[in-house]
């Protein structure tokens, strides 16, 4: 921080887990006071990440129908069994949030925002669609995932547009490494 400082820069998010930071430079006066810094290792660009399709499609309950679907991507590994349905795996979804209403995500653990205080839900959609891959319940709604007895917890790392940076990302994996027990 105070190397930060005072080469005139903007101290952002601080990654426990890794010697590192996310940095505003206003100039090329603060990156060459960075880059000459001894205790600087490499200053790297926070580059902008993105999902890469949308994710639109049913956010807020089921699709209407009645019958389940396996999809094929479950079907190519096996349905989920008494002894493969996740039971008592947690697993962080680092996306665009999760759909909290949803009922096929029921009990989808409301973690992290990298943009702030407020809830990590879904926005865009992706997330929620990611989520319902690996846990949608086993139920009489729209799809079953490859665990639905998995726990998800819900770490947004992009934005309403699907658009992030990689300090999001690295803020996402951070808080997953604080709280993987």
């Amino acid at each position: 921080a105070a190397v930060v400082r005072g080469a005139g820069a903007a101290l952002g998010a601080t990654f426990r887990r890794v010697n590192a930071a996310a940095v505003r430079v206003p100039n090329a006066n603060a990156l060459t006071a960075l880059l000459d810094d001894p205790s600087v290792l490499a200053v790297i660009p926070n580059r902008p990440v993105s999902a890469y399709q949308s994710g639109k499609g049913k956010p807020g309950g089921s699709g209407g129908g009645t019958t389940q679907v396996v999809p094929a991507g479950v079907a190519r590994v096996g349905r989920p069994t008494g002894d493969s349905n996740g039971d008592g795996v947690g697993v962080a979804v680092l996306d665009t949030g999760v759909d909290l209403q949803h009922p096929d995500l029921a009990g989808t653990k409301d973690a992290f925002n990298a943009f702030g205080p407020q809830s990590c839900q879904d926005d865009h959609g992706h997330g929620t669609h990611v989520a319902g891959i690996i846990a949608a319940r086993d139920n009489a709604l729209d799809v079953i995932g490859v665990a639905p007895k998995a726990t998800i917890y819900c770490v947004k790392i992009l934005d309403g547009d699907g658009s992030g940076s990689d300090a999001n990302v690295m803020s996402g994996l951070d808080w997953v490494l604080d709280h993987h027990a």
